[in-house]
């Protein structure tokens, strides 16, 4: 009776391997397998397809960035950036005053008006300090402002530089190209 039960064993696993795919050669492959692989293949395919696609999403979507930017530019040289520029929490001016402590009675110096960039903030005698400070700070988490806004900024403070200014009517024209 065991003889038997080793016997029916041995035929059943037998049976089982003769229904197992034969070993292939090396160097080809089963129809089966080769369908796998080419449906594999083509799944791979479609998925760099889509993020090829996604890609270019991706850089149409930064061109619209980069064309809002340039409309904010446009509008920052025409004083107006229309409605486009979003400054955050600040107000992006300055100042001109004769006479501050530490000054000479007619000497002018600039500084931001709004508190939190005029924070740490000392007076200068070059327009262009206060400037880069009012741009630097919209720029950052101070102000959270847009980055139409920070362009708008940066070509006003470009603007202001070409004038060749360094008094009252710097800060004047600067407050205006950025409101």
């Amino acid at each position: 009776m065991k003889v038997t039960t080793c016997i029916a064993m041995i035929l059943a696993a037998a049976t089982s391997a003769a229904a197992l795919p034969m070993a292939q050669p090396i160097g080809s492959t089963s129809t089966a397998l080769q369908t796998r692989q080419n449906r594999n293949n083509q799944n791979n395919q479609n998925n760099q397809n889509n993020n090829n696609g996604n890609g270019n999403n991706n850089n149409n979507n930064n061109g619209g960035g980069n064309n809002n930017a340039g409309g904010a530019a446009g509008g920052a040289a025409g004083g107006a950036a229309g409605g486009a520029a979003n400054f955050g929490t600040c107000v992006p001016t300055i100042e001109f005053a004769l006479g501050r402590p530490g000054r000479q009675a007619n000497q002018g110096t600039f500084l931001p008006v709004d508190p939190a960039i005029l924070r740490g903030q000392s007076d200068a005698l070059a327009p262009g300090i206060i400037m880069n400070r009012v741009c630097d700070q919209l720029n950052s988490r101070t102000c959270g402002a847009n980055q139409a806004a920070i362009q708008q900024c940066l070509s006003a403070k470009a603007q202001v530089e070409a004038a060749g200014t360094r008094d009252a009517t710097t800060a004047t024209l600067f407050n205006s190209l950025v409101q």
